[in-house]
């Protein structure tokens, strides 16, 4: 994936009603939700399971505020999450290099396919004491 395709979720998270308790009057458990469903025909309304069972009824968690009128969700800007290359630590940039030198996909057998592996595509390596280290004396 490239950096382009990920978007920050903020205007998203602004503009919905985060709820303690689903339509039922349950409380909602976030860190359970296995399964989340969500309709054109009901953009407000979040339906989910807390399992992965197909025959369990979905729960519906509704997103509307209580308060105000509701906001288009085809308004809202979706902004990209970086603006520039995340940089990864010196360890990280060897752990990767290791594991593209030990990728059986890269080694000469027979039947196998080829893949060409770019390195020069993996972001730069640095200490990170050394940018903060920068960052303080600038």
């Amino acid at each position: 994936m490239k950096r382009e395709g990920f978007f920050s979720t903020k205007p998203l998270e602004e503009a919905i009603h985060t709820r303690l308790k689903d339509t039922s009057g349950e409380l909602v458990n976030w860190l359970r939700i296995c399964w989340m469903r969500f309709t054109k025909s009901e953009p407000y309304k979040m339906f989910y399971k807390e399992s992965m069972e197909v025959d369990t009824e979905f729960k519906i968690l509704d997103l509307l505020p209580c308060r105000g009128r509701p906001k288009n969700f085809d308004k809202i800007k979706l902004t990209p999450l970086y603006k520039s290359v995340r940089p990864i630590s010196t360890s990280k940039y060897k752990d990767m290099m290791e594991l593209l030198r030990a990728d059986p996909s890269t080694s000469m057998q027979p039947g196998m396919p080829q893949f060409q592996v770019e390195h020069t595509k993996l972001p730069k390596a640095y200490f990170y004491q050394d940018f903060f280290t920068k960052q303080i004396s600038a």
